[in-house]
């Protein structure tokens, strides 16, 4: 059943079909759909963009004393 879907690795990820040139050429607008979306879809939770690694390891950080000072309430 499986041994004869076989691909090259230079078709899988190079070939004009394949999914690293699409991610490649496409992620901005899968940015912006999600942003659009968020804007249109009804809901309550707070979007936070972070937008490098630094950010994302800040955020980690903060939530990490955060849940350190809950658990230190009690």
């Amino acid at each position: 059943m499986w041994d004869t879907n076989r691909e090259s690795w230079q078709r899988a990820f190079l070939s004009h079909d394949s999914l690293l040139p699409w991610a490649i050429t496409h992620w901005r607008q899968q940015i912006n759909n999600v942003r659009d979306a968020l804007r249109e879809i009804p809901h309550t939770a707070e979007v936070i963009q972070l937008h490098s690694p630094k950010e994302v390891d800040r955020f980690r950080a903060l939530l990490s004393k955060r849940a350190g000072d809950r658990t230190h309430e009690s």
